[in-house]
């Protein structure tokens, strides 16, 4: 890695600092020097500003151009990506903290270095990011507040079906608005202040590929070593936002980064949800990033046994301040409070509507986890009556031998959901008597025949058999099935996962495999509806409309709705 060092001119008058500003950039033209005036013009001398070059092709002076600015002013001489840039800066910073800029910020006070230095002193363990105010600029250069946006505060990961673990959203919610200062659960990269000593424990973006998931890395290694990530909600700094990024996105490395995090620091089930996303998006480029990661398996190992010694949190903590942050975004973005008139609306509908089948998807296992859900959300224990009285139809129905085996309709989607009811605290006893009429007729299936695009018939089958065995191994139970089918379910997996682009399949098919290969190393992610189903956004209000679906618009929103509201209970 070669880099050449450059410091600018020494002309300002010297003071005492405690706070180093670094700005890593490509390819930003005059927007760079303009931001570096911008701290000048707001804070003077107050700070160092260190700037790294990487290797930008746009034929702008930026050491000539940056000179006057006293500026510590870095050239990589070959393009190394955004993250190892992050490291060069903290390596050259002479002050005891730090503030990330990107290479086209605004600010509109003068105090903000005294917060962030008072902020860092009282406690070094924590990283933040301030306040964001959405700009974009004119076309004759001026800037303006973009309509409609709302301000960040921080960020947060996504957690439903699909998403590309572990990226994030902008957070545009506050869960504490009375607060100046709030937790969250990342960082978000325009603007986040730390300690030079802090960011070196950490080791920093040590094994990150050229760009993506910087905040990510850092913050979920900050949330472990039992530090803090917080947004401080009156430091506002303004972001002007451009049409593209003048990093090169390259998906192996990029993927890569994703997986990297995921096999550093990730429960078994949340990396396989990781890897899912990236094989169900680019499996060319997944295979390649894979590649890198047997490259760097020395260093992989090495930096996983330091974490070990200095870290004092599960992930599940991480998990938490997700779920949390989900909950809320979820309700913001789709508007529920329209919705919230209608669930009682909905409730009395499929208590007069109940389904002529048993299947999860169409039928009364549906039903019964919506009822479930409702009860919880009303506090009526009338719902979870219905909810048990259509389970004794459920059950006989089972037990009668005359039920398809498929997930949608049929015994794999009623098994799931046992498993589903039990890991989210609406059932307090396992019915084994309807697992075993599932098992029996399971290990009987042609593993050969499966359709791996099918899910509603047997693609969902691994998603019975992931919960199956993750129930087994958290409970202490024999393996279910014989061992030949457990083989054949192994092999069956492994087909799978190298011709299904549905997401749904290939995360249940990658986590029976890995449990059949090694057991389960870690809790396993309580059960989500989502992982099972898409939920329907289009929906009318309109009873005339309705059907007793757990899938039709109506049904599936106000479930997620319900959902999005709860505090999940934790596998027993």
């Amino acid at each position: 890695m070669k880099t050449r060092l450059e410091i600018q001119s020494t002309e300002l008058p010297t003071v005492e600092k405690k706070l180093s500003v670094l700005i890593p950039f490509l390819n930003e033209g005059e927007e760079v020097v303009t931001t570096v005036k911008e701290v000048r013009r707001t804070v003077g001398e107050k700070v160092n500003i260190i700037v790294v070059n990487d290797h930008s092709t746009d034929g702008f002076d930026y050491s000539a151009q940056l000179r006057p600015y006293g500026v510590t002013y870095i050239l990589n001489e070959e393009n190394l990506g955004s993250a190892p840039s992050r490291d060069i800066c903290v390596g050259h910073c002479e002050t005891p903290y730090f503030l990330f800029l990107d290479a086209h910020m605004r600010f509109y006070s003068n105090d903000w270095v005294e917060k962030i230095v008072a902020l860092l002193e009282e406690d070094d363990r924590r990283i933040f990011c301030t306040q964001t105010k959405a700009l974009k600029k004119n076309d004759d250069g001026s800037l303006k507040e973009i309509e409609n946006q709302i301000p960040a505060f921080g960020a947060y990961m996504p957690l439903f079906k699909g998403a590309f673990f572990p990226d994030i959203q902008w957070r545009t919610v506050e869960m504490h608005p009375n607060r100046k200062i709030e937790d969250v659960a990342f960082v978000l990269g325009a603007s986040y202040a730390g300690s030079v000593r802090y960011w070196k424990y950490l080791h920093g973006m040590k094994g990150l590929m050229k760009y993506g998931c910087e905040e990510q890395y850092i913050s979920i290694k900050v949330w472990l070593e039992g530090g803090r990530v917080q947004v401080v909600k009156d430091i506002i700094v303004g972001h002007i936002y451009r049409e593209a990024s003048p990093y090169v996105h390259r998906p192996a490395t990029f993927v890569f980064n994703h997986l990297w995090i995921s096999e550093m620091f990730f429960s078994q089930s949340l990396r396989c949800k990781c890897i899912a996303a990236a094989l169900s998006r680019d499996k060319k480029a997944c295979d390649e990033a894979f590649e890198f990661l047997r490259a760097k398996k020395y260093e992989l190992e090495k930096e996983r046994k330091y974490y070990t010694r200095i870290f004092t949190n599960d992930i599940s903590n991480v998990i938490k301040q997700q779920k949390d942050a989900h909950r809320i975004m979820v309700r913001a973005e789709n508007d529920y409070s329209r919705l919230q008139p209608s669930v009682r609306k909905v409730a009395d509908y499929l208590a007069t509507h109940i389904a002529d089948t048993c299947g999860i998807f169409e039928g009364k296992m549906g039903q019964i986890i919506w009822f479930e859900h409702y009860y919880r959300y009303s506090g009526e224990s009338k719902w979870d009556d219905l909810a048990s009285r259509l389970w004794v139809d459920v059950e006989a129905n089972v037990e009668c031998g005359l039920m398809p085996l498929g997930f949608s309709k049929g015994l794999l989607g009623i098994g799931w959901s046992i498993f589903y009811l039990f890991a989210n605290g609406f059932l307090e006893e396992i019915p084994y008597k309807v697992l075993k009429v599932v098992n029996e007729e399971l290990v009987h299936l042609n593993l050969d025949s499966i359709e791996s695009s099918d899910y509603a018939s047997y693609g969902g089958l691994f998603a019975y058999c992931a919960a199956s065995l993750q129930f087994a191994m958290i409970k202490k139970r024999p393996l279910p099935w014989n061992e030949d089918f457990r083989d054949n379910l192994a092999r069956s997996a492994q087909k799978v996962l190298t011709v299904s682009t549905d997401y749904r399949i290939i995360y249940d098919a990658l986590l029976c495999k890995e449990l059949l290969a090694s057991g389960m190393k870690e809790n396993a992610l309580s059960l989500s509806m989502s992982d099972c189903m898409d939920f329907s956004v289009a929906f009318s209000e309109k009873e005339t409309t309705w059907n007793n679906k757990l899938t039709s618009p109506i049904v599936s929103m106000s479930l997620m709705l319900m959902i999005s509201q709860e505090c999940y209970v934790q596998n027993k």
